[in-house]
């Protein structure tokens, strides 16, 4: 598509004094790419990063710390596209209840790459991301069922237990004690992850006692390959956490009773 550019009043009449009669045309800019979907790859750290990227624009993403057990989550309210150039501020939410935040600017090909720099390098720090075509296969919480055990945000041991509808109860244990909280995961109509809500009990063993934090979630890999991979923020956004588990296997089963054999 082709537009003319609007030309001041009086120019346009000194353009007639002097016999001129051509109206500059210029071509529309690139329509912006579409940054929406999962993504996963690394930061330039070696961490593992795997980041949504809502319908309404809206960043989650969980990195995992390089030779250790901590999480971190990064979350921004929204992402902004100007042709294939994304920018958003991010808030960066890492271990100890530390918050900063930082400004990024990437390039999107669209349902393929995504390079990632940010403006305060050290922070979060480059990366680099593949598109991953799960996001437009409808979660289930069948896929949720079970035990699961990793890690959350300060490294400490994470269990959960989930439902076949998405209701889940958990712990984690570090050395002030242990944390309990509960809450659910509910899939996104037609995408392929999660919304997440928990609330931590009120007691001083939890990283955010008696708070509440909403966020996403979803699964990566297959098998006894797989992580469930959950962030989440608190209503006010100051403090947030994350946690990537992986699934417990089941008992083995009891050996049957040698059969009898006498006669």
């Amino acid at each position: 598509m082709w537009i003319v550019r609007a030309v001041p009043f009086a120019f346009v009449l000194g353009l007639a004094a002097c016999g001129g009669s051509e109206t500059e045309v210029l071509p529309s800019p690139p329509p912006a790419v579409n940054p929406q979907g999962i993504w996963t790859g690394s930061l330039s750290t070696g961490a593992d990063l795997s980041v949504v990227i809502t319908d309404d624009n809206v960043l989650w993403g969980v990195y995992a710390e390089v030779g250790g057990a901590r999480v971190g989550l990064v979350h921004a309210d929204q992402v902004a596209m100007n042709g294939s150039t994304l920018t958003a501020t991010l808030r960066d939410y890492q271990y100890g209840n530390t918050v900063s935040t930082l400004d990024v600017t990437g390039t999107v090909a669209e349902r393929s790459s995504m390079e990632v720099r940010s403006v305060q390098p050290g922070q979060v720090g480059n990366a680099s991301l593949r598109y991953d075509s799960s996001y437009y296969t409808p979660a289930t919480t069948i896929l949720l069922e079970g035990q699961w055990t990793g890690s959350d945000r300060d490294g400490n041991v994470t269990t959960v237990e989930i439902t076949a509808l998405g209701a889940l109860r958990g712990a984690t244990v570090a050395t002030s004690g242990t944390c309990t909280f509960r809450g659910n995961l509910a899939p996104v109509a037609g995408r392929g992850y999660y919304v997440l809500n928990i609330t931590f009990d009120p007691v001083n063993t939890c990283l955010l006692p008696g708070q509440h934090i909403g966020g996403i979630a979803g699964i990566s890999g297959a098998g006894t390959a797989r992580q469930l991979v959950a962030g989440g923020i608190t209503d006010n956004g100051s403090q947030g956490g994350a946690m990537i588990l992986t699934p417990v296997p089941p008992p083995e089963p009891t050996p049957a009773a040698p059969t009898s054999t006498t006669p």
